[in-house]
């Protein structure tokens, strides 16, 4: 068309107005392209220079070394190491098919799989397979294939195998932490990435250089456990033993120090190895320890009447009968496994009565029994921050009714996990401190420079002194003549608790029959404890109860490690008895009975006065050695 700028412009249907916006525009357009091109050519050249630069030239990050992961003396339980991947550049490809057949040949490619990889002419970069086994590798490096390329990755790798493998978790194959401490510590493991230099070519593509030029690269931060990879070895080997002994479907087991909270061992078993994730279903990756929430049964007992000789309710001595092994409660009859008269609160612990804890319970009522199984740690997360933890389910007092009350003082109507359980009976096994449990015990960057650092934390005094050497003695007894006999170590004196408890339908109310879930918790030495130890075997078929399903497990974990204690404590310049123990509580003891407590902590007493104990420096619960001078005084005027 023909453009007039006379008179006849706005007979052509073109108002004058438009016409001069439009040849403004194209002029400032014009001269734009003109300045920049003059800007570039003559102006900054550098400028143009990087500006061509950044069209051609791109960047890839890849991973870095991820940090490691060791057990507390050292032993490497997760690091990475340098693996190959190789890519092609379909681009260079002369002949797609001949080049698939020689993969095929070659390194066992699937032909049918390569051939239209290779065949994409517009691509510069395709994976071939990441972190390849070495041998394959050199296979393709030596046919020096045209169009197939190689660079260096981090791959991780677990030298343990499955020691550890569900605490620990695994990685993904671009380095991410999916479980375990991978996961829950991928912020501090995950190093700052690797740049490398990308060529574009001119169709828009990109293609590594073969030699990579690294630019920035900084490894994750190493990792140091609470675990003893000794210990972990013996809990894992005699768990598996004990779970293929009664034909359970799984088993679990956590070993702590009782006086500080570590965490030395913690197993699941069927076994998980992270080196082959893949061949796992998720629910077999777990950390049963914290995933898995059950019903604890009797294991619970001791707990109930930790409560109530605390709130002075009962003593060890206070007798209850057990009507023969039947009660009515309502319309509900609860039952002991073998039929009692009149027990002691003792012996309701050693022979695991239901209907004499149920009496005990109802003394304490649902409020004070509740406070103090939270005081307990249960129903409430460990702290330890591992993935997956079920924090169990404690009702309110105010939805117990009288079968609630008596159901739930013999383990069944709440849940708990093992971690929690082992925390518990920690706090019994210490003289009454519920310490925070942990697994970690130190986060470092490749400086050594401390990025955390754990240590042992006291929770709450959750029951005197007193009482928590009063339930030990109870405890002993289970061993030594109740339901824990096949718990006992020779040489050394056992305390512990059986549990045996009926799983509760998923769908429904009510209980599955002959399914359990049979368990043990316990300490030792019972006069200076080293360890706690839990064990839940889930659904076994032969040896049910917890008597023989769970308490021959402690027994052989228990005889194995106790003996490494004593090695370690000899490494350190020490003996068990020496070291840190809590101050009793002697108010109101006779000259006599603090005189035999004496000789029995060899610690170096001076008495001043005659009659009961009024006043003690250190005060109780200050944590003491043997050999440490306490004074004593004594009045005859003591109430």
């Amino acid at each position: 068309m023909r453009v007039s700028f006379g008179k006849n412009s706005a007979k052509n249907g073109i108002p004058k107005s438009r016409v001069f916006v439009c040849v403004a525009l194209f002029s400032i357009f014009f001269l734009i392209i003109a300045y920049r091109a003059l800007d570039l050519q003559f102006i900054d050249t550098e400028k143009a220079f990087n500006y061509a630069k950044k069209q051609q030239v791109g960047y890839l990050t890849l991973k870095s070394k991820r940090g490691g992961i060791f057990d507390s003396v050292g032993v490497l339980i997760a690091s990475s190491k340098r693996s190959h991947s190789a890519y092609l550049i379909p681009s260079d490809i002369e002949d797609p098919e001949q080049f698939s057949r020689a993969l095929e040949k070659i390194a066992g490619f699937d032909y049918e799989r390569i051939l239209p990889l290779a065949g994409k002419s517009n691509r510069s970069f395709i994976w071939l397979q990441r972190k390849m086994p070495e041998e394959i590798f050199k296979k393709l490096k030596k046919a020096d294939l045209k169009g197939l390329a190689f660079i260096s990755e981090q791959q991780r790798v677990y030298p343990q195998g499955n020691l550890l493998g569900p605490v620990v978790g695994f990685a993904d194959t671009d380095l991410r932490g999916i479980e375990g401490l991978e996961y829950s510590l991928n912020r501090h493991l995950t190093g700052k990435g690797i740049k490398v230099r990308v060529k574009r070519d001119g169709r828009g593509g990109s293609m590594l250089f073969h030699n990579p030029n690294v630019l920035e690269r900084t490894s994750g931060a190493d990792v140091r456990l609470t675990v003893d990879s000794d210990i972990q070895y013996v809990v894992e080997e005699e768990l598996k033993k004990g779970v293929e002994r009664t034909g359970a479907q799984s088993g679990s087991a956590v070993l702590m120090e009782p006086r500080t909270g570590r965490i030395l061992a913690m197993a699941s078993y069927p076994f998980f190895d992270p080196n082959r994730f893949t061949d796992y279903l998720q629910v077999e990756q777990r950390n049963l320890p914290v995933w898995q929430a059950f019903e604890p049964g009797s294991i619970i007992k001791p707990f109930l009447v930790a409560a109530a000789i605390e709130e002075g309710l009962v003593s060890e001595r206070t007798v209850f009968d057990c009507e023969n092994g039947k009660r009515k409660i309502g319309s509900t009859e609860i039952r002991d496994s073998s039929p009692h008269g009149k027990l002691t609160v003792t012996d309701t612990i050693v022979f695991s009565s239901n209907i004499c804890s149920s009496k005990i319970a109802e003394l304490a009522g649902p409020e004070i029994y509740h406070k103090y199984l939270l005081a307990f740690g249960l129903g409430a997360q460990s702290g330890t921050k591992l993935p997956g933890e079920h924090r169990g389910i404690i009702p309110r007092p105010n939805q117990w009714g009288r079968i609630e009350l008596a159901t739930i003082s013999f383990g069944q109507g709440l849940t708990v996990n093992a971690l929690q359980m082992a925390t518990a009976v920690s706090a019994i096994a210490n003289g009454g401190y519920l310490m925070a449990p942990y697994i970690v015990e130190s986060v470092a960057d490749t400086g050594g420079n401390l990025i955390i650092r754990r240590s042992p934390k006291v929770k709450d005094r959750v029951i005197s002194y007193n009482v928590a050497r009063t339930m030990a003695g109870i405890m002993e007894q289970v061993v030594e003549r109740g339901t824990g006999r096949r718990a006992a170590v020779r040489g050394y004196s056992v305390a512990g608790k059986t549990g045996t408890a009926q799983i509760a339908r998923s769908a429904a109310k009510g209980y599955l029959k002959g399914e359990y879930v049979s368990s043990f918790l316990g300490f030792a030495p019972v006069e200076d404890p080293q360890m706690t130890l839990v064990i839940i075997i889930n659904r076994p078929k032969r040896f049910k109860y917890g008597s023989q399903a769970a308490a021959p497990i402690f027994s052989a974990i228990a005889k194995r490690t106790l003996g490494m204690f004593e090695v370690r404590a000899a490494s350190n310049g020490s003996t068990l008895a020496e070291k840190p123990f809590s101050m009793p509580d002697l108010h109101g003891k006779s000259v006599r009975e603090v005189a035999q407590w004496a000789g029995q902590a060899g610690v170096n007493l001076r008495i001043s006065g005659h009659g009961f104990a009024v006043k003690q420096t250190p005060s109780a619960g200050s944590l003491i050695k043997k050999g440490l001078k306490c004074s004593v005084s004594f009045s005859g005027d003591f109430i």
